[in-house]
């Protein structure tokens, strides 16, 4: 099965993910994703939420850190200077994740 977000379907994604978590409300990937697909439709709040569980239920998990810059960045009306170093400050994240 495709996941929905990879064809750029984010609200199915979110409907899928919330579908999911009902199932399983302690998995940090799950809120991780939806997070990101909240903020890939401009709910910048819901994808706070997510992102802070995300983070409750594992603190070292890397993925979350993009995401977290960018909604910060959003909701606190910050300019392209300062989007760009939260992204550089997550970017640590990102090189941890295994590929």
């Amino acid at each position: 099965m495709v996941d929905p977000s990879e064809e750029g379907d984010f609200l199915h994604a979110i409907e899928r993910y919330t579908e999911a978590i009902t199932l399983n409300k302690n998995n940090h990937i799950l809120f991780s994703n939806r997070s990101a697909a909240y903020s890939r439709v401009g709910k910048f709040h819901e994808a706070l939420d997510d992102a802070k569980r995300c983070h409750e239920l594992k603190p070292d998990w890397p993925k979350v850190r993009g995401v977290w810059s960018l909604i910060f960045c959003v909701l606190a009306g910050g300019g392209v200077v300062f989007l760009v170093a939260r992204l550089i400050d997550a970017r640590v994240g990102f090189e941890s994740i295994p590929t």
